[in-house]
C-alpha cells in the first residue's frame, strides 16, 4: 500500500511538474466594419400647392413639407433651385410670369435660381431621421386683366447633400 501511494505521488508531482512548464501564445483578431454617409430627401405636397391664387397676395403659405434624413458625422446641407429661377411662368406663353420666394424651414425668402442655393445648414453631425421641414412662399397678387388666362407654373428641386 505505502509503494502504491508513493507511486501516486510521483506520478502526481510529475503531472504538477509537466503543467507548470507548459508554453502558451496568443494572438489577437481586430474586427472593422464601415457605415457610409446616407442622406434622403422627400416632399410630401400640402395646402394650395397645385391651386395657387395667383390674384390674391399670399405671404409664408405652406405649400409642402420636406422630410430630411442623414447620418453624416459632420451635418449636411439642404439646397434648392428652380427650373424658373423663382417665377410661375405661363403654360403655353414664358413672356406671362408671377414672380415669389421661398422660405424653408421659417428661414430667410429666398428668390430662387436654376443653380443650387443653401437653404438649410446642419452643421452639427448625428443621426437625423425624416426631420420635417416646411416649405413656404409669398408673392403679390396680380390683377386678372393684367396676366393672360391659363396655368402658370415652376418645379423646385430640393437636395440634401452631407458635409
Amino acid at each position: 500500500m505505502k509503494t502504491k501511494l508513493l507511486a501516486i505521488l510521483a506520478l502526481s508531482f510529475l503531472s504538477f511538474q509537466s503543467t507548470s512548464f507548459a508554453v502558451t501564445a496568443n494572438a489577437n483578431l481586430a474586427l472593422t466594419g464601415t457605415i457610409t454617409d446616407s442622406v434622403s430627401i422627400a416632399v410630401t405636397p400640402s395646402g394650395n400647392y397645385n391651386n395657387l391664387t395667383l390674384t390674391t397676395t399670399a405671404v409664408d403659405s405652406v405649400v409642402a413639407s420636406v422630410a430630411e434624413s442623414s447620418n453624416s458625422t459632420a451635418g449636411y446641407l439642404i439646397l434648392a433651385r428652380s427650373a424658373n429661377a423663382s417665377k410661375l411662368v405661363h403654360s403655353t406663353d414664358a413672356t406671362q410670369t408671377v414672380g415669389y420666394t421661398m422660405k424653408y424651414a421659417g428661414g430667410t425668402a429666398v428668390t430662387l435660381t436654376a443653380t443650387d442655393q443653401t437653404v438649410k445648414t446642419q452643421a452639427t453631425g448625428g443621426v437625423y431621421s425624416a426631420v420635417a421641414s416646411a416649405v413656404s412662399i409669398s408673392y403679390t397678387g396680380v390683377t386678372a386683366a393684367s396676366k393672360r388666362a391659363g396655368s402658370y407654373t415652376d418645379t423646385i428641386t430640393f437636395t440634401v447633400q452631407s458635409q
